[in-house]
């Protein structure tokens, strides 16, 4: 059962939050019952930065916090993984990257060498993603094009694992996307 001070808390927590409560209220034999169907539901909307890549395209970037430091990664609807640069996440102790037995694709080749990390923390403005597995390649072609571009480095690309467990809704002409949960 949900309590008005913890909806209230939610929204704090989540900023930007749309929290629905439907209840239903029943009279039965002159003593007032109450049937609660709660159902909270929450989205949190996070800002994203459209970049023009030299006339060929557009990608949205968003930031993401992660080992106590931000970075920013491509949000790739076409990416069915979230995947992390190898060399970004070696330098954090906490990061255990194991090899992987699956080839990876995609990215500028056919097949190259793969590796997962479990991430313990992975925030996206408000939403806290807990334990999440991810892909780690090496991503080092994409920033140097990214550099060439004078576009800022990434992290990576947040992929279809986490837009399709949070709802994702990308919004290009607010330059936003939601998640819900």
């Amino acid at each position: 059962m949900c309590r008005c001070a913890d909806v209230q808390m939610t929204e704090r927590m989540c900023g930007y939050a749309d929290v629905q409560m439907i209840s239903t209220y029943r009279t039965f034999k002159n003593h007032l019952h109450i049937r609660t169907s709660a159902y909270l539901h929450i989205s949190m909307t996070h800002p994203l930065r459209i970049i023009e890549l030299n006339g060929d395209g557009y990608h949205p970037l968003l930031d993401i916090q992660l080992f106590g430091q931000t970075y920013t990664v491509v949000l790739d609807t076409g990416a069915s993984k979230t995947a992390f640069d190898k060399a970004q996440l070696e330098v954090h102790e906490d990061a255990l990257i194991l090899a992987s037995d699956k080839l990876s694709t995609g990215l500028g080749t056919n097949e190259m060498a793969s590796y997962t990390a479990v991430i313990p923390d992975l925030y996206i403005g408000a939403l806290h993603i807990r334990n999440m597995e991810v892909a780690v390649l090496d991503l080092s072609t994409i920033n140097i094009a990214y550099r060439q571009m004078n576009h800022p480095e990434v992290l990576g690309v947040i992929g279809g694992d986490i837009l399709m467990q949070y709802s994702a809704v990308i919004d290009y002409g607010a330059s936003e996307i939601r998640f819900s949960v």
